[in-house]
């Protein structure tokens, strides 16, 4: 609770964890356990079939998450991830779910170049009121796909809603598209967007 990893993550809640697994490199079984502050983290199954690996349980990783993002995360995250390992480059797909999200993954994370190949990322977003109260949505989804080095990425997305609320006012069948370019120095996020009707405004801007 105290030590060097404390330090480096912000986090002083006495952490044990465990990960054990029998077999060799074409069949392996195994688990992680993991607790934070006497509450359980992880209980997640893993295996490996010649290459092919699974990842698959209940994980509450919001609590080593600040902000927004844990909110989405809820109390219970639940991994079912797949993929194929071979010379550093690891095809990935499945899913990250909870109360508050739906995430789909598919794409290729290469570790030896240390940088994403077509790496497609859907979201759709089931309680917006967990990124503001003031928010409400229908049908609100996100896709995204990255490309390009784990530093600098370049994030194509492109966001939908059929409507989403804010305060007193209403956009109806949002659509948002551009490509996010990541640096060292920060991003730059062109907006590209329409939306059909706007509701509950002045009767001029509304129309």
């Amino acid at each position: 609770a105290d030590g060097v990893l404390a330090a480096m993550t912000g986090i002083h809640k006495p952490v044990t964890a465990r990960l054990a697994g029998k077999g060799d490199w074409a069949k392996w079984d195994g688990t992680f356990v993991g607790t934070l502050g006497g509450q359980q983290l992880a209980n997640v199954a893993i295996t490996d079939r010649n290459g092919h690996f699974q990842v698959k349980g209940a994980t509450s990783i919001a609590q080593l998450i600040p902000g927004q993002m844990a909110r989405l995360l809820g109390p219970v995250t639940m991994l079912d991830l797949s993929g194929d390992f071979a010379q550093r480059r690891a095809a990935l797909r499945g899913t990250v779910t909870s109360d508050t999200l739906n995430l789909t993954t598919k794409g290729t994370v290469d570790l030896g170049q240390n940088r994403f190949d077509d790496l497609d990322v859907s979201v759709a977003l089931l309680k917006p009121a967990q990124l503001a109260k003031n928010l409400s949505a229908d049908g609100l989804t996100a896709h995204f796909t990255l490309n390009g080095p784990f530093k600098s990425p370049a994030v194509d997305y492109d966001i939908a809603a059929a409507r989403v609320t804010i305060n007193d006012i209403v956009l109806n069948q949002l659509r948002a598209r551009g490509q996010v370019t990541m640096s060292a120095k920060g991003y730059l996020a062109p907006l590209h967007a329409t939306v059909a009707r706007i509701t509950f405004m002045d009767s001029v801007a509304g129309g």
